[in-house]
Formats: structure tokens, sequence, C-alpha cells
């Protein structure tokens, strides 16, 4: 297949200053900004994909789901992570370190598909003409030196609506992965039943060649209705399916488990390199320039989450800019944007995780209020542990900008100081170091 450098990106957690916005990875309305960068050397590792209906991460309390997906992916390398039901719109910001981000939002509420993509080549594959149909699809083509793989991520509503077969036979071919919840059923995946879905959706993997990774392992528990299923399917093409592995991973909060799948066979990866901001050698005069021009083109506006976006970006651009880097030693975080890294999460989530499997074994309704409540205590925790993460960054900025000599930028003089900072400047904290307020970023 012929292909040109446009259509082709590199991910890994860096950002070169050329790309600016790139089309297609939705990583919101500002410039991609990383802290690495790649060396000229790439290296071979097994693909690994993880995909899982996330059953929506539009709200902050959600998004402990999706922190989770993203633990699992650093334990399991994972270079792939494929999400269904994300629930997105387009007024969404999803944005996550280190991954590029190919997304597809449902124009109406609901549904949604995303790809997070990182430390490999890969193209976008257009979809097929769009046909009256519920179906929703997202594509990408891995490639590599010896072998291209394509993954298509598919949802499809439970309705009676039936396959458009001429439509979904496309996505049929070589080196091909087909995976997500299409609520279909089968006694050939481990279903109790079968619907018409099911049946169409097993006759077209027959004429094709295609086989089930499926396992009869059930990757959904509803704990409304007391039932388990089978609704998230993985199908592979019988070029690589000899060289293929599936399981299914713990519950991450969502209805839906999260799957597994590796393909052994290398594909070319990169290798990064750590860099590491030289404060001592820093512009400052030149940053606070940079910085006080980019904040007076933004017009404030309600939406407190997408002004904190566009201040952190506006930090890194001038920090890019004024602030030299090089390999340096590794530095300790002093900070974490992760809230469920916290004791208290941790507990919670070890607490629901036995619940859950007390549940599989016998299920009774005094467990599953156990759970519920337990979810409940989780994403209240979840919030308050990130609302006072974010005011004590809101404070350390302020403090910083006061030993840097800024407090007259537009930052500090409008109402950038008033919205980000507020009342929480009174409260007694601990005098950061100078290069905090670029590290804490």
């Amino acid at each position: 297949m012929n292909q040109s450098h446009s259509d082709t990106y590199i991910t890994s957690s860096v950002a070169q200053d050329n790309q600016g916005r790139v089309l297609d990875l939705g990583r919101g309305s500002c410039p991609i900004n990383r802290l690495q960068s790649p060396t000229s050397r790439d290296r071979l590792k097994n693909l690994r994909i993880l995909q899982c209906n996330i059953n929506g991460i539009s709200l902050t309390a959600s998004r402990i789901k999706l922190d989770q997906i993203l633990e699992l992916a650093d334990a399991h390398q994972v270079s792939v992570i494929a999400l269904q039901e994300t629930k997105l719109q387009a007024k969404h910001l999803l944005k996550v370190k280190g991954f590029n981000i190919v997304r597809q939002d449902r124009p109406s509420s609901g549904g949604g598909l995303v790809f997070l993509i990182r430390d490999v080549y890969y193209q976008k594959i257009p979809n097929p003409d769009p046909q009256n149909t519920c179906l929703e699809s997202l594509g990408i083509r891995i490639l590599s030196r010896n072998q291209n793989v394509n993954i298509i991520n598919l949802y499809h509503p439970p309705n009676n609506q039936r396959f458009n077969v001429e439509e979904f036979e496309n996505y049929f071919g070589e080196s091909t992965v087909i995976l997500g919840d299409l609520n279909a059923k089968h006694a050939t995946w481990g279903c109790a039943t079968t619907n018409a879905r099911g049946q169409e959706l097993e006759d077209l993997a027959n004429d094709k060649g295609f086989l089930f990774l499926n396992d009869s392992t059930h990757t959904y528990l509803s704990l409304s209705y007391n039932t388990t299923d089978v609704l998230d399917l993985t199908l592979i093409s019988p070029d690589i399916f000899p060289y293929s592995s599936w399981r299914v991973l713990d519950h991450i909060g969502s209805d839906h488990s999260p799957i597994l799948t590796e393909i052994n066979f290398k594909i070319r990866t990169l290798r990064t390199t750590n860099l590491s901001w030289n404060f001592g050698k820093a512009n400052w005069n030149n940053f606070e320039s940079i910085l006080t021009e980019r904040l007076s083109q933004s017009p404030l506006t309600e939406d407190l989450e997408r002004e904190w976006a566009y201040f952190r970006d506006s930090i890194f651009i001038a920090a890019k800019r004024t602030i030299p880097r090089g390999k340096g030693k590794k530095r300790v975080k002093d900070f974490t944007n992760s809230p469920h890294n916290s004791e208290t999460i941790q507990k919670l989530l070890a607490d629901r995780d036995q619940l859950l499997r007390n549940y599989v074994q016998r299920a009774d309704d005094e467990t599953r209020i156990q759970i519920n409540k337990i979810n409940a205590d989780i994403i209240r925790s979840y919030i308050d542990i990130k609302n006072n993460f974010v005011l004590d960054i809101y404070n350390l900025l302020g403090t910083t900008l006061f030993e840097f000599g800024l407090q007259n930028t537009q930052f500090w003089t409008g109402n950038w100081q008033k919205r980000l900072i507020g009342r929480n400047l009174k409260r007694k904290i601990r005098t950061p170091s100078p290069n905090q307020m670029v590290l804490l970023l």
C-alpha cells in the first residue's frame, strides 16, 4: 500500500516542535507538549493491545476508570489501548501523557471510540462510507518493517438492528484484529443464548476465515440484573492467529472487564531518552514575555478544565523555548496527577476487587449492595483527592510566581489569579523550589 509521510504518525511520549496540532490525534485545542525525545534507534517488542468498554470517561468522577486502564497498560507494557463507549463529545478535552489519541465521538450522547497509542508507528485507517447503521468503527494500522497489523475498534448498541454485512465485511483482511463490544451473543464464544446479530457475526467470521480469541470467560457483569455474559469480543485473521494470546483482566469499575491481547511477533517501537530541565541556564525574562503573550491571547471562559489545560500548555511552551534541556540524573517526582494512587483509593479498590470475586462465586443482594456502596465511596474520594491536588498546584504556582517576580504578568493581575488561585492562596503551604513551577505540571 502506498503511503505518504503525512498520514504516518510516530507516537511516543515526545512532541517535536514542528508537529503542533496533528489531525485526527484528538489532543485538544493546544499544541502537544511532552518532555522526552526519540533517539534514532528503534527497538522491537511484541504487540500488546488492551481493550475495554469503559462505559463513560466524560465526567471527572469516571476518570478513575481511565487511570486504572493506564495502570494496567504500564504493568503489561501495552502499546495500544482500544476503548468503547467513551461517551465523549467535541466539547470534552482528552489528554493522556505519553499517548497519542485517535478518537471518534458519536454526534449524539453515548457511544464513542478511542485509541490511545504510544511508542509505535501507526496510520489511521479511513472509515468505510457511512451507512444507515448503528455500528461505530475506528481503525488504525500499526506499521513495522516486516508486517503491518490492522486494529479495528467497534461498538454496536444493544438494539435489534442487524448488521449491514456489506459494510461490516470491509473490516476483514489479512493481519487484522477486530475487537470491541458488538452486543452480539453466540454459544461459540461462551454466551448462554444466541441472538440474530451473534449468528450473523459467526457466519461472517466463518466465511472470512477469522477466529475468535474468546475462551468463554465472561467479560460483562451486571449488578443491576445479576447477570454475566460475553459481550466483548476479539477476532483475528488466520495468518496471525498462531502468534496470539488472550486473557481477561480484573474489573476496573466498568460493567465490562478489560482484555489483554498479545501478538507474538516483533513490531518496531521507539526508544526514548529522558531529558531534564536545566533551570540554572533559563532565560526567565523571555519566559515571562512568552507566558504573558499567550495568556493575554486567551479570553476567559467558564470552562475551568479547559482554562487549566491552556495555562498548563502555555507554561510548557514558554519553558521549552527558554529553558535548556539535556540528559541528566533521574529525578524523583514530587507530584502526581493520579489520585487513584492514594492509599485511600487503593484500599477501596482492593476491597471492591475482593467483593467482586465473592459476587461472581456466590451472587447475593448483600454483596451487591456493598459493591455499589464502595463504588460510590471510590468516586467521592477520587473527586475530593483530585480537587485538593489541583488546589495545591494552584497555591504552589501562586507562590512560585512571586519568587520569580512574575506577579505582574497577565496570569497574576487578571482573572487568572482569582479563578485559578482563589481563596486557597491563604492556606498554609510549604515554599516550593524554583523549578517546581515546571516540574509539577
